[in-house]
């Protein structure tokens, strides 16, 4: 868990609207939000399982994980963050999802 911790306090915030953010952006509807970013949780949690199950002496595959999980915890921030400003600032029940309990530490990572 220490090394899923530390790759979110490091997942740098791109200043350009990601393709995932313009999906969030798309959506209507409270219900449809919800499923994308809980799936987009899930895909996270997966991620992190690989990343932690690669043994670090495997560089190249240990690599290639740690950058997936950076990427999909990206994408999960930047669907949060649309959908949190979409509900003004309030944050939808999801968000308290066990499978999405990562967010709220990702997204006050700089």
């Amino acid at each position: 868990m220490g090394l899923f911790l530390a790759l979110l306090l490091l997942a740098p915030a791109g200043p350009a609207p990601s393709p995932t953010a313009d999906v969030a952006e798309r959506l209507e509807g409270e219900q449809a939000e919800c499923s994308f970013l809980i799936g987009l949780c899930r895909q996270v949690n997966l991620a992190r399982d690989a990343a932690v199950s690669t043994p670090p002496s495997a560089d190249v595959l240990a690599t290639r994980s740690a950058a997936m999980l950076d990427l999909r915890v990206r994408d999960a921030v930047d669907a949060a963050r649309v959908i949190e400003r979409k509900h003004d600032g309030k944050r939808p029940a999801c968000f308290q999802d066990p499978r999405c309990r990562f967010l709220d530490a990702a997204m006050r990572a700089p």
